[in-house]
């Protein structure tokens, strides 16, 4: 019954929250390697540092090979590297016409890392920090400012979960601050743009197909939405 109840927990949470650079379950096993694909996709709504009121929507899709070791039984590490598509949309706002920059698909590479700072029978408490940039999007902004432009994009997080421990399920819920920032270096000068908003929840769960297979599934909801979901081979 706790298994099912579980279950339907991390599919209510991934199918209406959002992700973006996720950290998935943390399940550290010492001297572990894990190995394995993610693909996702999340908007987040932007500002211009130069002027708040100046809003614009992020919009990226995802696909990272991901990598991790598990350094002790509390504490794991990551690396991710992949590619990014990346879209801008600029709201009718101050610049009074709704404008769209399509950056392409580059290059995208990320790190991070996840501790168990409190564990039970049935359950634990985990801390993770994620960092996730693609860079170079080259483009246009039809009839906007600062066409053409060259934009950046970088992504810090830093969280809490809580993770069910169960033999084939763990389902984790958590809250996550996390800040995105853009980059320009175009000749109109146009501002670099931050997150909107930087609070939110996140949930999903890691599920064991084998003793060396796993797919996870993860939501997040904080200023905008998405989802993510993968598979792993634990050697």
């Amino acid at each position: 019954m706790v298994r099912l109840f579980s279950f339907l927990l991390v599919l209510f949470l991934s199918a209406t929250l959002a992700a973006a650079a996720p950290m998935g379950a943390i399940r550290p096993r010492i001297g572990q390697f894990s190995g394995g694909l993610t693909l996702g996709y999340d908007r987040r709504k932007m500002h211009s540092i130069g002027n708040r009121l100046d809003f614009r929507r992020a919009k990226n899709k995802y696909l990272l090979a991901e990598g991790s070791f598990s350094v002790s039984e509390s504490i794991l590490v990551k690396g991710s590297v992949g590619f990014d598509n990346f879209t801008l949309v600029d709201y009718p706002d101050v610049n009074t016409v709704q404008t769209a920059f399509a950056g392409g698909t580059e290059f995208a590479f990320g790190a991070g890392a996840g501790i168990i700072v409190y564990e039970s029978a049935l359950w634990n408490l985990a801390l993770n920090g994620n960092v996730l940039a693609h860079i170079q999007h080259e483009g246009d902004w039809p009839n906007g400012p600062g066409s053409p432009a060259n934009a950046d994009y970088i992504e810090w997080s830093g969280g809490v979960q809580v993770q069910g421990r169960y033999r084939d399920i763990t389902p984790y819920v958590g809250v996550r601050l996390s800040t995105a920032r853009i980059s320009y270096n175009n000749p109109g000068g146009l501002a670099d743009d931050e997150t909107d908003q930087k609070l939110g929840v996140y949930g999903g769960g890691e599920f064991s197909l084998s003793p060396e297979w796993s797919v996870f599934l993860e939501g997040r909801f904080s200023d905008e939405m998405g989802v993510s979901a993968g598979t792993a081979y634990h050697f």
